[in-house]
């Protein structure tokens, strides 16, 4: 009587689940060590293979793979476990240099067309800002601070100083006035007047009385 005997019972495959974090270049993977939770079989495994190892920026999240064990009798079983890939590399903000401008003309202010921070990410940009939204910047200093965010919610920020200087002499405008002297008197009273409108100095600068003495 011949004797065959089969092995026909399947491994037994059991995993672990594992957090992975994206690098630099926004990629991470796992290996079948980091998955393989102790799978066995009564003849022994030939192979453990996994269905995916490697992940990117798409990957952010829980993903489901499979552990995939073949015995040395070509027997096959397979068992899932959870891989959350992390994104929590902030992105890189580099701001313009600082700016030092005069005020524009007559106005005691500057308009500043500020240029974009240079900024880079491992995965995707998804907003950039700053804290201030108008063009317009007073006499003195303004620091801005810009913010970057990524698609996967890290934020980083810098700061750039805004200096404007307020190098316009004030226009000066002068009349001369012609009054009559005061009844009984070689003098009279005059009134000078000082007109500060928009910056604009308006002062006597020759008397000239007229009349009898």
């Amino acid at each position: 009587i011949d004797i065959i005997f089969e092995d026909v019972i399947p491994p037994t495959v059991i995993t672990r689940d594992v957090t992975v974090y994206l690098n630099a270049d926004g990629v991470a993977s796992v290996t079948v060590e980091e998955i393989n939770n102790g799978s066995t079989d009564a003849c022994g495994i030939a192979t453990l293979v996994l269905d995916q190892a490697d992940f990117d920026c798409s990957s952010v999240g829980e993903n489901t793979i499979t552990l995939t064990a073949t015995d040395v009798n070509g027997n096959e079983s397979a068992a899932t476990a959870t891989v959350a890939v992390v994104d929590d590399i902030a992105p890189s903000i580099t701001p313009g240099a600082d700016i030092a401008v005069n005020t524009d003309e007559n106005v005691c202010s500057a308009n500043v067309d500020l240029i974009d921070p240079v900024v880079a990410d491992n995965c995707n940009i998804a907003t950039l800002t700053n804290d201030y939204p108008s063009t317009t910047f007073p006499v003195g200093e303004t620091l801005v601070t810009w913010t970057v965010t990524d698609v996967n919610g890290n934020s980083n920020t810098a700061t750039q100083l805004i200096t404007v200087i307020d190098n316009e002499a004030p226009i000066v405008t002068v009349e001369d006035v012609f009054v009559d002297n005061s009844p009984g008197l070689c003098s009279a009273d005059v009134d000078l007047s000082v007109d500060m409108t928009l910056g604009v100095k308006i002062v006597t600068t020759a008397i000239t009385s007229s009349g009898p003495t």
